[in-house]
């Protein structure tokens, strides 16, 4: 038996990757992904994405092998339904701890069950206080350098108001962060947002939003180049819209991958078509640059404001045209905080980069 690398959409919404010997039967893969997520094996229904029949139930002690599982596979995970009022209640707040990072005191609830009965708790508070959470979970950028043309200003998409980055016609002006494996995004999925507003669309002439390599190689990237947007992926460009950007307007701008298709949206609308993109984003050891290419150049620097980049690894955060953000984005975030639709729940560990200044 050999090892292969198959896919599953777990049930804290996330896509990840699992290692698993194909001798091993349906069943030891759910347990496998159980334990990757750290939620109960029996939380879980699992389905072979292209063959739904293939799944826990019917398939449970047949070898991975034998159904003929493949590297590149994709698992779809589901909350098991089978259980009592009491049991369903548990598996929410695991999941839910699961996406927080977080644990929880079940005795905090105003209302718990036993078995199919509700039992009501002395806590007539109610949910308050992060009841039942015992902590609030925090993020953490990476080590940030910031050049030295950089500032920053009361400039913002916002109504509320806020801050941005502003980017000049400068070698010396850019974002970075050293290469992580938290940029390499593989096969996966991954959301890419921020905002901008460009000060001009023609010079400098290849203004990159952010990077990793430099052209011709470019393994991971974006840049806005005479208005036209282009998507970087594994050394070529693999998508591209003219006549995309305007200037001196704050534009939302969004980069998902999902299940090997590749969608870019402005202002919370999908622009041209989408691609399919099963391009390898491998590269864990280059800088990751925002507002210039990674040999810094006057030619490819930024010209314009910036806020707002969250890049997330392992997750479409929209899965089709959404309500654009009305406030500074964080790190974790409920489905569709702003109203509307098509916008994914944030759990606690799947943002990489946050930058609101």
């Amino acid at each position: 038996m050999v090892d292969i690398v198959v896919k599953y959409k777990g049930l804290t919404g996330v896509q990840n990757e699992l290692t698993i010997d194909n001798g091993q039967t349906v069943n030891q893969l759910l347990a496998a992904i159980a334990a990757d997520e750290g939620i109960t094996a029996s939380h879980y229904n699992i389905a072979l994405g292209r063959d739904y029949s293939i799944n826990e139930t019917a398939s449970g002690g047949s070898t991975l092998t034998s159904l003929d599982i493949v590297t590149g596979d994709e698992f779809l995970c589901t909350p098991d339904q089978s259980g009592n009022k009491e049991e369903k209640q548990k598996q929410k707040l695991d999941i839910a701890a699961a996406k927080r990072s977080d644990t929880y005191d079940i005795t905090q609830l105003p209302t718990q069950y036993s078995g199919n009965d509700i039992t009501d708790n002395p806590n007539t508070g109610g949910l308050v206080n992060t009841r039942p959470w015992a902590s609030t979970s925090s993020f953490v950028n990476p080590t940030l350098t910031i050049g030295s043309a950089v500032t920053t200003e009361a400039a913002s998409p916002f109504a509320g108001g806020g801050n941005s980055y502003v980017f000049s016609s400068s070698v010396n002006s850019y974002i970075t962060t050293p290469g992580s494996a938290d940029f390499s995004m593989g096969t996966g999925d991954f959301t890419v947002e921020w905002f901008s507003r460009q000060s001009s669309l023609t010079s400098p002439q290849y203004q990159r939003i952010f990077t990793v390599g430099d052209f011709p190689s470019i393994e991971f990237g974006v840049s806005i180049e005479s208005g036209t947007f282009y998507y970087w992926a594994d050394d070529s460009f693999r998508y591209s819209s003219s006549s995309a950007s305007t200037i001196n307007t704050w534009i939302h701008w969004a980069v998902v991958r999902q299940s090997n298709v590749t969608k870019v949206y402005r202002n919370g609308t999908q622009l041209g078509s989408q691609i399919t993109d099963n391009n390898d984003i491998d590269d864990s050891a280059t800088t990751f640059v925002v507002g210039n290419t990674n040999t810094f150049a006057t030619n490819a620097a930024l010209a314009g404001n910036l806020t707002n980049f969250r890049l997330i690894k392992g997750l479409a955060v929209y899965t089709g045209n959404f309500t654009v953000p009305t406030s500074a984005l964080t790190a974790t975030a409920d489905a569709n905080p702003y109203g509307g639709s098509n916008t994914a729940a944030i759990p606690s560990g799947v943002t990489k980069l946050l930058l609101v200044p």
